[in-house]
């Protein structure tokens, strides 16, 4: 069990690759992924952003670009699943980058996120090196400051059957 301190905007963009994964996937093993562990911590979290996209847009701009969220991950298996998902995601963002020609301040955020995930995703690597004694699995292929830190414990099971709508 090792404690991982994440960007709150690198945690949206992971938990949201996650649970694209869980939903495409329903019959994976319930309750025995990093999703499942972390979910009940992703909800409240989701719901407390989208109250401040609403009501307080500083608020929720601070949030995500200056806090962040320290989370315990049980498994190295786990972190291999956090690990993918974060350079599938830093993947994708590269491969939008490609196709952005005509609006550098949409490729400026862009390589900024992309940079962000792949250096949490080397983090991660050597977290899992020093705390479980494994270098977590690489991703392979690609599936189509000033900190304020939130203290959050997830917790390692979460009973099945419970599943959010898509986003859109």
């Amino acid at each position: 069990m090792i404690e991982l301190r994440i960007s709150i905007w690198q945690f949206v963009r992971v938990m949201v690759a996650l649970e694209e994964q869980a939903l495409d996937n329903p019959s994976g093993a319930a309750g025995d992924t990093v999703f499942d562990a972390w979910r009940d911590v992703w909800e409240e979290l989701d719901a407390h952003l989208a109250e401040l996209g609403r009501t307080d847009i500083e608020a929720y701009a601070d949030m995500m670009l200056d806090q962040e969220l320290v989370i315990v991950c049980d498994t190295a298996e786990h972190l291999g699943e956090v690990v993918a998902a974060a350079e599938s995601v830093a993947d994708d963002l590269e491969r939008q980058l490609a196709i952005t020609k005509d609006d550098e301040q949409k490729a400026v955020h862009l390589r900024f996120e992309a940079e962000g995930l792949w250096e949490l995703a080397e983090e991660l690597r050597r977290l899992g090196r020093a705390g479980f004694g494994v270098v977590p699995r690489k991703h392979v292929s690609p599936q189509p400051s000033k900190s304020r830190t939130r203290r959050v414990t997830a917790p390692s099971r979460r009973t099945p059957g419970t599943k959010r709508p898509r986003r859109r």
